[in-house]
C-alpha cells in the first residue's frame, strides 16, 4: 500500500514539474499560442529571430486572443474558440493579411488586430470544415506536450 501512494505521489510530482507546465506551438506569421499554468492565449510577437527556437518565448508579444479553450491552424488561417466571463467566441486569423493594429481591448486586456475577427459558430464551423481545420481542446496541447516529455 506504502508503494503505491508513493508511486502516485511520485507521478504527481512529476505531472507538475515546470517542463510539462509550458507548451508552446509556433502558429506561424508572428503567432504563438502559449499555455502553461497561468496563461493560455494567442500572441503576436514583433520578434523574427527567435520565433524558430522551440523552447524560446517569443520577444515582445501580445496578446490576440485570450482564454483559449479551442484551437486549429494551417498554412493560412487560425481558428479559435475562447471563454471570457463565461462567454464562447470564435475566432478567426487570416495569416495571409500582414496584422495591423487597430486599437487596445483594455477590459480584456488585449490588442485589435485587422486580420482577426470574431464570427458566429455557423461561419465558424463551416469554415472549418471548408478548409479541413482540425480543432483540438486546450487539454489535447497539454497532453500532446506530456507525451512529447
Amino acid at each position: 500500500m506504502k508503494l503505491f501512494i508513493s508511486a502516485i505521489i511520485v507521478l504527481y510530482a512529476c505531472s507538475c514539474s515546470p517542463k510539462s507546465t509550458f507548451c508552446k506551438i509556433n502558429l506561424g506569421n508572428g503567432f504563438f499560442y502559449l499555455l502553461d499554468t497561468i496563461n493560455n492565449n494567442i500572441y503576436l510577437s514583433n520578434s523574427k529571430s527567435r520565433s524558430n527556437k522551440a523552447n524560446s518565448v517569443p520577444h515582445v508579444a501580445w496578446v490576440v486572443i485570450p482564454k483559449i479553450e479551442y484551437l486549429g491552424f494551417n498554412k493560412t488561417h487560425i481558428l479559435a474558440i475562447n471563454n471570457y466571463n463565461e462567454e464562447l467566441s470564435y475566432w478567426i486569423i487570416d495569416k495571409t493579411q500582414q496584422p495591423e493594429e487597430i486599437s487596445i481591448n483594455e477590459k480584456e486586456d488585449r490588442i485589435l488586430f485587422s486580420n482577426v475577427t470574431t464570427i458566429d459558430s455557423f461561419k465558424f464551423n463551416t469554415f472549418k470544415n471548408n478548409y479541413g481545420i482540425k480543432i483540438h481542446s486546450k487539454e489535447h496541447y497539454k497532453n500532446k506536450l506530456i507525451l512529447k516529455n
